[in-house]
């Protein structure tokens, strides 16, 4: 009997054939997988981030799944703890990846300033006013009588070393002479203020101007004075008002 041998470019052809198809089924399975992966790596959700302006800073703020990033600035007006703005606003509505928690900035009131109040002791009262005026501090100055040879800083309140802030007062406790003698005091009204100031201090009296108004007088004439004239003071301090047009 005559066997038929097989046709070789037939099986080769059906060989390429099957080759080709299974290159492109792996291509295509490869490319699906990448497209599966990629898709889930990317693929995102909305997110809605709370409104927290306004409102006191608390660690509950951590249980929304977000990541919170505080930052704390000085406000003097909004009281320490209270938010002051955050990134991203209140209700707006972000992409996230799945997979990542939100990211929320928030930007946090740490009160009014804070400084360390220095050693005030032993300085004289108007370095201790400047110093206090530097930091915005309100200064209060309590007189201590005694037998001091000098007007000088003995303590403060609150003591060296306390944290105050901006607008706070500090009572300073000011070493004062005491009046030697009850003295009378002169009238130095209408005079120019160089010779005012000079007559009270060759008195021994310290002088206070003040700037005032009187249509009848001269510029620069004193209009009024405290204490009076003529009467008998147990203080060192006479204070005069100087005419200004």
């Amino acid at each position: 009997m005559h066997k038929i041998k097989p046709n070789k470019k037939i099986t080769t052809k059906k060989l390429a054939i099957f080759a080709g198809v299974s290159v492109l089924i792996f291509s295509a399975v490869v490319t699906l997988m990448f497209f599966v992966l990629f898709w889930r790596k990317n693929e995102t959700y909305g997110f809605v981030f709370p409104d927290y302006v306004g409102s006191y800073d608390s660690s509950a703020l951590q249980k929304n799944g977000m990541t919170v990033n505080r930052n704390y600035v000085n406000s003097e007006i909004y009281p320490e703890g209270v938010v002051i703005s955050q990134y991203p606003e209140g209700l707006s509505e972000k992409r996230i990846k799945k997979g990542q928690s939100p990211v929320l900035t928030l930007n946090i009131s740490a009160g009014r300033e804070k400084f360390v109040l220095p050693e005030l002791s032993e300085k004289t009262p108007n370095q201790a006013l400047i110093i206090l005026r530097g930091m915005q501090c309100e200064a209060r100055i309590v007189k201590i009588y005694g037998d001091f040879s000098e007007k000088k800083v003995s303590s403060s309140f609150p003591q060296a070393g306390s944290t105050v802030r901006v607008g706070d007062r500090v009572t300073l406790y000011v070493e004062t002479p005491k009046v030697k003698s009850v003295k009378e005091i002169p009238s130095v009204i209408g005079l120019d203020e160089r010779s005012a100031v000079r007559e009270l201090t060759a008195q021994g009296f310290d002088v206070e101007v003040e700037d005032g108004f009187d249509m009848f007088a001269m510029s620069g004439e004193v209009i009024s004075q405290y204490p009076m004239a003529n009467t008998y003071a147990a203080q060192n301090t006479v204070k005069i008002t100087v005419n200004s047009d």
